[in-house]
């Protein structure tokens, strides 16, 4: 037997969850060039100071990751599309 046609609103709202992921992808590598560069003149000044501002900014991108990762996730149900 066939299986059942898929259902369009299901298949539109996968694909606004990808462009979400998307979106928010591209705004957070933006969002990071000026966090690399705060890192990176930190570190020249004084490197205690870089590890600091290294270790800050490593732990606030956690719940970016996050943010781009669940609409992905959830649009493709794969978890090496999240990752990658």
């Amino acid at each position: 037997q066939d299986a059942p046609p898929a259902c369009p609103a299901v298949e539109n709202e996968e694909a606004e969850m990808l462009a979400s992921g998307i979106v928010t992808a591209v705004a957070i590598a933006i969002h990071n060039f000026p966090e690399g560069f705060v890192t990176f003149m930190a570190t020249y000044k004084d490197s205690r100071v870089g590890a600091s501002v290294a270790f800050a900014i490593a732990m606030h991108n956690i719940p970016e990751g996050v943010c781009v990762g669940a609409p992905v996730y959830y649009s493709t149900r794969s978890k090496l599309n999240t990752i990658a």
